[in-house]
């Protein structure tokens, strides 16, 4: 009877089973300390299909200054909960959980919301 229980916890309605034609934000706020600005820092990842991926990230000071704007694009896979992108011959593994994508690296993490 231990089965049935596992294969209906396997299949919540809140947790995607793909990433294709989703896009996943998260924007950041660091206020102004001293002379420097405040800026914000958008990240952008997007999912056209069951393959590809484009990441985005733009930091912008508050007077409307953008510090950098850069993208990138590769390939991911996507087994329901683990995400694993690969781009430039860099991969980084994220999960996915119901609307929240989370990427973690020592003690930094970002997490993105489904848009």
């Amino acid at each position: 009877m231990l089965a049935l229980p596992l294969l209906f916890s396997a299949c919540k309605k809140d947790e995607p089973s793909s990433l294709s034609g989703t896009t996943w934000k998260r924007v950041a706020t660091t206020p102004a300390t001293g002379s420097a600005l405040a800026y914000t820092e958008t990240n952008i990842a997007t999912f056209p299909d069951g393959t590809n991926f484009t990441w985005s990230n733009k930091v912008e000071e508050s007077d409307g200054n953008v510090i950098s704007n850069n993208s990138t694009s590769g390939t991911y896979t996507f087994d329901g909960k683990t995400v694993v992108l690969t781009a430039n011959g860099k991969t980084t593994t994220g999960t996915v959980s119901g609307n929240t994508m989370t990427f973690e690296d020592g003690s930094n993490t970002l997490v993105l919301t489904k848009q």
